[in-house]
C-alpha cells in the first residue's frame, strides 16, 4: 500500500472509510488488531462500552499506534 492511497483513505468521511474498510478485508481476507506487552487485545472504554479496534491493512495500524498504545503491536 502506498502513502497516497493512505492519504486518501483518511480524508473520507467516516461512512466511506467504513465501506472502503469491508471492502479490503474482504478482499485480503486479512483484519488487522492490536495486543498489548502481556499478548492480550488492546481495549479501549468509550462512554462505559468497550471497544477493539480493526484496521483493513498494517500500513494503518502504525498511524493509531500513539498518546497509550505506544507498547502495542499486531499479534504474531
Amino acid at each position: 500500500m502506498n502513502s497516497k492511497e493512505i492519504e486518501n483513505v483518511l480524508k473520507l468521511e467516516p461512512f466511506k472509510r467504513y465501506e472502503y474498510f469491508i471492502k479490503k478485508v474482504a478482499d485480503f481476507e486479512q483484519l488487522w488488531t492490536i495486543v498489548d506487552e502481556d499478548g492480550d487485545y488492546a481495549v479501549s472504554e468509550v462512554d462505559k462500552f468497550s471497544l477493539i479496534s480493526f484496521w483493513p491493512a498494517e500500513e494503518f495500524v502504525s498511524l493509531d499506534l500513539q498518546e497509550g498504545w505506544e507498547d502495542c503491536t499486531p499479534p504474531p
